[in-house]
C-alpha cells in the first residue's frame, strides 16, 4: 500500500467513524453550534431551525404575502388567524385538478382552488399577517376521512 494509498484509507475510515457517530448521537440535540473539521471538509451544526423563522414568513411564486392584494385582504380580516383560517375554510370552494394551478392570488379571486392552491392561499394571508405558516403535507386514513 503506498502512502497515498493509507492516506485515502485513513481518510476513509474517518469518514466511516463520523457517519456512525452521526447516526449515533445527532449533534443538533445539543442545540449548541460546533464544528467538525475532517479531512478537506468542514461541517457547521447549530440547533435546529426554529418554527417562525425567516424562511416562514417570505414570501414564495405560490404563496406571495407581498401581493397587494392578499395583504389587503389579510387586513380585513382583522390579521388574526382564526378569522384567516375560518375565511379560506368558509369562503373558498374545493375544485379538484392536479398541483398548483392558480396560487394565492388566483385562489383569493376565483374564490375556489384544490388543496395546494388553498393552502397556498392560507400561508399567503398568515404570512402577509406576520405570522409564520409552512406548507406540511400527510395521509388522512379513510377512517378519519368519514368522520
Amino acid at each position: 500500500m503506498t502512502y497515498t494509498d493509507a492516506t485515502w484509507f485513513r481518510h476513509i475510515c474517518r469518514l466511516i467513524l463520523f457517519c456512525f457517530i452521526f447516526t449515533t448521537f445527532h449533534p443538533t440535540s445539543l442545540r449548541v453550534p460546533w464544528t467538525l473539521h475532517f479531512a478537506h471538509w468542514t461541517f457547521d451544526f447549530g440547533p435546529p431551525p426554529a418554527y417562525g423563522q425567516a424562511a416562514d414568513l417570505a414570501p414564495t411564486p405560490d404563496a406571495d404575502s407581498t401581493d397587494p392584494f392578499i395583504v389587503q385582504k389579510a387586513q380585513e380580516l382583522g390579521n388574526n388567524a382564526a378569522q384567516i383560517f375560518a375565511f379560506v375554510r368558509d369562503e373558498i370552494g374545493y375544485e379538484s385538478y392536479k398541483g398548483s394551478l392558480r396560487g394565492a392570488r388566483g385562489t383569493l379571486w376565483s374564490k375556489a382552488g384544490n388543496a395546494l392552491d388553498q393552502a397556498s392561499l392560507l400561508i399567503a394571508l398568515l404570512r402577509a399577517s406576520n405570522i409564520p405558516a409552512r406548507y406540511v403535507q400527510g395521509t388522512l386514513p379513510n377512517n378519519l376521512a368519514r368522520n
